[in-house]
């Protein structure tokens, strides 16, 4: 495994298995951020049971409604990100996915 310095950020190629090009870069996490985004996660597990069944189905009838309501835009970025480069296939990195809330 090569070495980075503290300073130089380690990107990770992600790419398409039916095209072979690159269709995003994620940055790679250090054992400590990984570590701390674990112990969030634990936490905020502990969060959600707390918040009982019936919240929580809620909460989850709610995102499908907006999953329902966005399919159109959800799908035509699925067929965006296919990496048919006729259909201009995605290259954008998954924070600008993460900003367009795709």
């Amino acid at each position: 495994m090569a070495t980075v310095a503290p300073e130089q950020e380690m990107l990770l190629d992600v790419r398409n298995p039916r095209t072979g090009q690159a269709d995003f870069r994620l940055a790679v996490s250090s054992r400590a951020e990984v570590a701390a985004k674990a112990a969030r996660l634990r936490a905020n597990q502990r969060r959600w049971e707390a918040v009982g069944v019936e919240a929580r189905c809620g909460v989850m009838a709610r995102w499908l409604g907006v999953v329902k309501q966005r399919a159109p835009d959800i799908g035509a970025e699925q067929s965006a990100a296919g990496g048919d480069s006729s259909r201009g296939g995605s290259t954008r990195s998954g924070e600008e996915h993460a900003a367009r809330g795709v």
